[in-house]
């Protein structure tokens, strides 16, 4: 949500645009040039098919003014091959339409696969790095500006190649040829087309500097859309109890203005660049018609080209006003790739998991943990020995979450040394998780069935150890009454709290493993079920050191040890 009093540039915080950019500054597009090298035997084709279809995208227009000239004179350029009868240029023109069409069915279709392949590509890697770098504990990105990076950010592929190479490239093409054929035929002519790309080129520049503005912009706040709309549908609850529905609407409606207040701008632009293009063009086809007349006056051109002129003119400036939107198009794409490679973690060699084959001896020695800014943990010292239960009991606040966040290496340790089995393994905790099974204070439930969630990650599920851990997180009745293939919904909403808390149980208990770490296990359920919970918690010692954040008075009274926060 937009906050009361905070300060935004061109309606993107923190936004710094350059103006001179260069392709060294493209780093979306640079990003995408490992996909792009592996597939040279690919661009290749369509290189070499968009040359044929520039070549055959000329061929109609020479033949349209071939046809013209032997329907008022009665011959042709090609009089000595075709004759003089019109039905063999028009049979001729067929041909060669044909052919241009069915090259660019197979160029389009090659293009798009090329596209979409390296969407799927870039879409598996983006959400690795998405896995790998989030860290959801520290908000460091919002869940629903994440899910528009991994989807419409990284379609933005299709505008940075497949766009390019089925328009602009074949275009180009067109173009060059073009050129070369009104130099042959009138250099002044040449000479005006070639006068006229610089500036329709330089504006489109400009034009497309301020598309990499617009699209930055664009998405930032696309980012806070997504964000917005996730946050006020999980919210829904609340908001109706609060009767607050008035207040988020016009917190909301703040962040859809400024994204019209972003298009209002750029539409302002869009309509002057255009009438300076449209400007430009009419120069040059007013002196196409008027030279190629006066040519035709003077007997050095026949009646036909008067045609040809017109449209290679045309084929000379449309691939020029063409940059300006294939130019917006890739600096969007950037600005959206950009934001996809940003996920990306600095290269680093993953280590392997540290291989503990029995309950380990966990040693704190005057560690510092940061929680938050009004909040660390000083000095915390504590050993949990093998096959012992160890409590971290205080209120909600008092950091137990993080002191388990910390062994699992997802928070750092600011001073001091955490110890397993006496090797020191401060930075690399992560390397424990191979060996951990934990059961966090959310239940982190999928949209799977019962069995999915609590075998989670397992190629195949093993049912009767899936009943098993189940029955001993106090399920069974669920279990028998909807069966292993019921699905929870997402985030568990079909589940009550209890439920979802001894669900995320199970799956503990299914992964089995030699050091526990358990938030909150009893808490959401009743005396009954509370006991059964604290029962197999006791049973998992024999088999591991257990850790578990608590502020459950009955479950430090079976401990071994306490560490009160």
């Amino acid at each position: 949500m937009i906050q009361c009093g905070e300060k935004q540039a061109a309606g993107v915080p923190g936004l710094i645009i350059e103006r001179g950019i260069t392709m060294k500054q493209l780093n979306g597009l640079k990003g995408l040039l490992p996909y792009l090298l592996a597939k040279k035997g690919s661009f290749l084709l369509i290189f070499l098919l968009s040359v044929l279809d520039a070549a055959l995208a000329i061929l109609p227009i020479q033949l349209i003014g071939m046809i013209v000239d032997v329907l008022s004179t009665g011959e042709s350029f090609l009089s000595p091959f075709l004759g003089n009868r019109v039905e063999h240029y028009v049979i001729l023109f067929v041909v060669v339409y044909i052919a241009k069409q069915g090259i660019d069915i197979l160029r389009g279709h090659k293009n798009t696969l090329l596209a979409q392949k390296i969407i799927e590509e870039v879409r598996d890697d983006a959400m690795g790095w998405a896995m790998e770098s989030y860290r959801p504990y520290k908000e460091e990105r919002k869940e629903g500006d994440l899910v528009s990076r991994l989807s419409g950010d990284v379609d933005a592929v299709v505008r940075a190649v497949a766009g390019p190479l089925n328009g602009l490239l074949p275009m180009l093409l067109r173009m060059m040829a073009c050129i070369i054929v009104l130099f042959v035929w009138n250099p002044l002519l040449g000479l005006i087309a070639m006068a006229l790309i610089f500036p329709l080129v330089f504006s489109s520049r400009q034009f497309s500097l301020k598309g990499k503005e617009n699209a930055a912009a664009q998405r930032a706040a696309s980012g806070r859309f997504v964000s917005a709309v996730s946050d006020i549908l999980y919210s829904i609850p609340v908001i109706k109890a609060w009767e607050s529905e008035g207040f988020e609407s016009k917190e909301f409606h703040g962040i859809v203005h400024e994204i019209y207040e972003l298009n209002r701008g750029f539409q302002r632009k869009v309509d002057g660049y255009w009438c300076l293009t449209y400007f430009l063009m009419a120069i040059g086809y007013v002196s196409a018609v008027v030279l190629s007349t006066r040519s035709v006056l003077a007997g050095t051109m026949t009646i036909g080209n008067i045609t040809v002129a017109y449209s290679y003119m045309s084929n000379v400036l449309n691939p020029a006003v063409s940059l300006s939107r294939y130019g917006n198009d890739l600096f969007q794409a950037d600005a959206a790739l950009q934001r996809v490679f940003e996920l990306k973690p600095e290269g680093k060699e993953k280590a392997a998991p540290m291989r503990i084959q029995s309950a380990p001896k966990i040693a704190f020695k005057d560690v510092t943990i940061v929680c938050n800014e009004s909040k660390r943990i000083q000095n915390l010292s504590f050993t949990a020995l093998p096959h012992q239960l160890v409590i971290l009991l205080g209120e909600s606040g008092s950091g137990k979450s993080t002191i388990l966040q910390t062994l699992l290496g997802n928070q750092g340790v600011e001073t001091g040394r955490i110890l397993v089995d006496d090797v020191d393994m401060t930075g690399r905790l992560g390397l424990l998780r191979e060996a951990a099974a934990v059961s966090f204070q959310q239940s982190y439930l999928f949209d799977r069935s019962l069995a999915g969630n609590v075998a989670y990650a397992c190629e195949k599920s093993d049912f009767d150890r899936v009943k098993e851990a189940l029955q001993a997180s106090g399920l069974g009745t669920l279990t028998a009454e909807r069966g292993l293939g019921f699905r929870v919904g997402t985030k568990g909403k079909f589940l009550s709290g209890g439920e979802q808390r001894r669900v995320a149980f199970a799956r503990a208990l299914y992964k089995g493993a030699v050091l526990y770490l358990l938030d909150e296990p009893t808490s959401e359920l009743d005396m009954e079920t509370g006991k059964m919970i604290l029962d197999e918690i006791l049973r998992l010692k024999e088999e591991a050191t257990v850790i578990v954040a608590t502020h459950d008075p009955e479950l430090a009274a079976r401990a071994d040890a306490v560490v009160r926060l």
